[in-house]
């Protein structure tokens, strides 16, 4: 049973042309600046927690962990937005933080001073003011957006997000590699790039310290300007408040019964599947297969281009055949993908293998939202997709703790993340099980708009839909029937 909250009309008239247009403008180029900072600053902190000596399973559940706590913590939004009676106010004061945070952290490298706590703290306030400004962004911008241009306007936003990304990683890449030397690897003997060794070589200790330092600063400032340019979007008044409350308990309840509960179980499966091998790829990278900080940014970018480059094929068959189609693909592509980096450390084999990754993750995450935001009522798709970024962060969290389990098990050797990646992949043919559970309400879905929310070495980037460019019809009539 949902709980309807009570409710008073949007009465704000829309923004003038002059307006829009300089809100178009300040969105279009914050929401770039984001997406530099995801790229130079967020991809980068597993690799700067082994830099700083914590070890490898700490630098794989740095990038898991900290995103469950945050992801609790980003459930006052609704407390915080009526408290501030302002999305905009919300939104500002959860970017500053997210940005000190950063600012946080280049101190640290710079003063190589920050016992393991504090790097966890760090990371979790940085997850939980960019969580928290998700739900109150989604609303904001489709109050500031007339819906007789979303569609066209957030496909063009989402080409410079893209480009943003790319060049944050790249960009990194460069800063990295230009602080530790071209010969990046020829400076530690084989097989000696492992958290211990770094910790002893002193001198090149410090120099990647700074690089690290250097890029976390450039973060910071990126989403400084990316705060400044929301401060200067409109907010249109009085505010919405109209929404339907769903239980963590009724949406449990809908594993068995509903369409969107048999999805929800299988997404939750599949997370903990991929996560018990995707947060250790940095470790591997660098530890093992002993790559240069500009060859992992050019591993980092190919999965995003993988990704950029399959999307538009992917939009073509979910029209044609359905989300469910898509999420098929993913989920199948998926499974070997973890795999795919037992065979070889070949670096082209690896370039082709991450575009492959790239471009299942975007059919997966595709796939999930597209049947998602078609199989529940839209007045409850902000609760229910609040609740899924939790249980998302907890499947994840959990995933990261099984494998970071298996590598010490195993030896932290090469060899231990070898059965990693085989049984990750093994973990993710039986979620797919589930998928035989789900099926598809509606054969030819309409657009729907993804932007970064998070880059990972295996995944390009892990996306949100943003709601403001998803056309849906009226259902207001009741809930999907039971399927």
């Amino acid at each position: 049973m949902t709980a309807r909250v009570a409710s008073s009309p949007y009465m704000g008239a829309p923004p003038g042309k002059r307006s829009l247009r300089r809100d178009i403008v300040c969105s279009t180029s914050d929401g770039t600046a984001y997406c530099v900072m995801l790229g130079v600053g967020e991809t980068y902190l597993p690799a700067f927690v082994l830099a700083l000596g914590l070890g490898q399973v700490f630098s794989g559940l740095i990038a898991t962990l900290p995103m469950l706590a945050g992801a609790l913590l980003q459930l006052v939004t609704p407390l915080g937005v009526r408290a501030m009676r302002s999305y905009r106010s919300w939104i500002v004061l959860c970017a500053t933080l997210q940005s000190l945070t950063f600012l946080a952290l280049a101190a640290a490298a710079v003063l190589d001073a920050a016992p393991p706590w504090a790097i966890f703290v760090a990371a979790t306030m940085y997850w939980a003011t960019g969580l928290a400004c998700g739900p109150a962004w989604s609303t904001w911008i489709s109050l500031m957006i007339p819906p007789r241009i979303r569609a066209k306007y957030f496909a063009q936003r989402t080409r410079y997000l893209q480009v943003g990304v790319l060049v944050g990683i790249l960009l990194a890449g460069w800063v990295l590699s230009s602080f530790a030397g071209s010969d990046y690897s020829s400076k530690l003997e084989p097989g000696r790039l492992n958290s211990s060794s770094i910790g002893e070589i002193g001198g090149l200790r410090q120099t990647m310290l700074r690089g690290f330092g250097v890029i976390f600063a450039l973060a910071g400032i990126a989403r400084g300007v990316c705060t400044v340019l929301l401060a200067c979007q409109s907010e249109p008044r009085p505010l919405p408040h109209e929404h339907a409350a769903v239980s963590t308990q009724e949406l449990f309840g809908r594993v068995r019964r509903r369409a969107d509960g048999k999805l929800l179980a299988y997404a939750a499966a599949m997370a903990v599947a991929t996560q018990i091998a995707q947060p250790f790829f940095n470790p591997y990278m660098r530890t093992h297969l002993e790559l240069g900080e500009d060859r992992c940014a050019i591993l980092l970018a190919a999965s995003f281009l993988g990704r950029i480059i399959a999307l538009p094929w992917l939009g073509r068959v979910a029209h044609r055949s359905g989300g469910l189609r898509v999420l098929m693909l993913g989920g199948l592509t998926l499974v070997p993908a973890a795999g795919l980096w037992a065979i070889s450390g070949n670096f082209w084999f690896l370039i082709v293998t991450q575009l492959i990754v790239g471009a299942a993750w975007a059919a997966h995450e595709l796939g999930v939202f597209l049947l998602f935001l078609e199989t529940m009522p839209e007045r409850e798709r902000t609760s229910v997709l609040t609740k899924y970024n939790v249980l998302n962060s907890f499947c994840i969290a959990t995933g990261s703790v099984l494998g970071g389990w298996l590598i010490e098990a195993n030896g932290r050797t090469a060899g231990a993340y070898i059965v990693l990646f085989v049984v990750s992949s093994a973990a993710r043919a039986l979620a797919l099980v589930l998928i035989s559970r789900i099926r598809d309400p509606v054969p030819h879905p309409p657009d729907l708009v993804l932007e970064p929310l998070s880059v990972r070495p295996d995944a390009g980037s892990v996306d949100q839909p943003i709601l403001a460019s998803f056309k849906h019809s009226d259902d207001s009539a009741g809930d999907p029937p039971n399927r």
